[in-house]
């Protein structure tokens, strides 16, 4: 026992677990072909995955006050931009609506609605936009 020491877990897979821009977009699609082509075991995957991130999302807002950035999925504890959280929280709330039991997904959309009305960047009218560049999927 180490008083005042701590072990925390690090994600270091290319893919799996991640919560990132193009992990999201995969992830809905591959939800999206699993459903019409009867892929349980796609379907299975998709909901460990997004899973595994929002049981850990707890961990990672501590992590982050405790040490000043959080170990794993950082940009969902860190939110910059809409790359930040935009895709990976859409998937995560279709899988919300086909697992009635989704640990902590509505703490993570009640902080990515947050961001999205209060800090992201937007033009007068409202359109969501970076410097540089607007966003028209948005």
């Amino acid at each position: 026992d180490l008083p005042g020491r701590y072990v925390r877990p690090f994600l270091e897979t290319s893919s799996f677990g991640q919560w990132n821009y193009p992990v999201g977009v995969t992830l809905y699609g591959l939800m999206n072909a699993a459903a019409m082509t009867g892929r349980q075991d796609v379907l299975d995957y998709v909901k460990q995955h997004i899973r595994l991130c929002t049981e850990f999302y707890d961990y990672g807002i501590w992590d982050q006050e405790k040490f000043g950035a959080a170990s794993l999925n950082f940009q969902i504890t860190a939110i910059e931009s809409l790359d930040d959280c935009g895709s990976f929280s859409s998937t995560m709330l279709e899988q919300a609506l086909r697992d009635d039991d989704l640990p902590g997904f509505r703490k993570i959309a009640d902080r990515v609605a947050d961001f999205i009305e209060h800090r992201q960047d937007r033009l007068p009218d409202g359109t969501l936009y970076r410097l540089h560049s607007s966003l028209a999927g948005n």
